[in-house]
C-alpha cells in the first residue's frame, strides 16, 4: 500500500508529516466515526439494545449482529461493554 504523505500546518504553526492511506478500510472508518462522535456509555447502550433486536429477515439479522461485534470491539471487548452497560443501569 502507497500512503500519500503531505505536511500540514498545526493550529500552532508547527508542520507535521501526515500519511493518508491510498484505499482506507471502511470498518476502520466506521469505527473511527463512532469513536469521534459517541461516548462509551452510548456505544455500550446501543450494543445492548441492539442485542435484543429480533428481526425475521436473516440477511438484517446478520448485519445487527456484525454491527454489535462491532460496537463491542470498539469498547475493548465484552468485559468493558457490560462494565459500561451496568454503569449506566441497562
Amino acid at each position: 500500500m502507497n500512503d500519500k504523505r503531505y505536511q500540514v500546518t498545526r493550529g500552532d504553526d508547527k508542520t507535521v508529516p501526515v500519511s493518508v492511506p491510498d484505499d482506507p478500510d471502511p470498518q476502520d472508518a466506521l469505527v473511527d466515526a463512532i469513536r469521534n462522535t459517541l461516548t462509551p456509555h452510548a456505544v455500550a447502550a446501543v450494543a445492548a439494545w441492539l442485542q435484543l433486536a429480533s428481526v425475521d429477515d436473516p440477511n438484517v439479522a446478520g448485519e445487527i449482529e456484525w454491527f454489535t461485534r462491532v460496537l463491542v470491539e470498539t469498547l475493548g471487548g465484552n468485559e468493558m461493554a457490560d462494565r459500561l452497560i451496568e454503569e449506566i443501569g441497562l
